[in-house]
């Protein structure tokens, strides 16, 4: 679930301008509760503004599966080619306790080929709970927040856009205490 003051700061910034690609407005929005294909809309034709033949990440979590496809299918109707990441909690922190901190370097170097290609991330917050990476040693999410910051460094470098949805309160249990 989408939070109303992120959508109705899209749609303020949202024109009547032309797109590449006639990409039509789904349904209107009922009783002023969006739905996720006018979501996704607003955000791959004018938040992120994609354009045919881009490359697009689509990430979030599997509570929000339904408006990440909705996503993906509008990156595809703009002519653009989406690749869809779901995360976990559950698979970020298998990936810090039972993965070896040896193999980092070489998952590095594919997410960085991924990152080298990108033209655009779209990103749904995936995060519930948060303490879901207490049992976490400190030097490896350390060593896993370099790693990240490599990534987005090089996305700086080549401008790649960057639309997240959210705004540190999405709602959970966590936040609501």
């Amino acid at each position: 679930m989408l939070m109303l003051p992120l959508l109705t700061a899209v749609l303020a910034q949202a024109d009547a301008g032309t797109w590449p690609l006639p990409v039509p407005q789904p349904a209107p929005v009922l009783a002023g509760k969006p739905n996720d294909a006018t979501i996704a809309w607003l955000v791959v034709t004018r938040a992120a503004a994609v354009k045919p033949g881009e490359l697009v990440l689509v990430t979030g979590g599997q509570q929000d599966r339904a408006l990440l496809e909705q996503l993906a299918v509008y990156v595809q109707k703009s002519g653009a080619h989406a690749v869809l990441q779901i995360e976990s909690e559950s698979l970020e922190r298998a990936s810090l306790l039972e993965v070896p901190a040896a193999a980092d370097p070489s998952v590095g170097k594919g997410a960085a080929k991924l990152w080298a290609a990108l033209d655009t991330v779209i990103t749904v917050p995936h995060v519930e709970h948060f303490d879901y990476l207490s049992a976490v040693p400190a030097a490896r999410l350390a060593s896993r927040a370099a790693s990240q910051l490599k990534l987005e460094e090089l996305a700086n470098q080549r401008g790649v856009k960057r639309v997240e949805l959210g705004n540190g309160i999405y709602p959970t249990e966590d936040n609501a205490k």
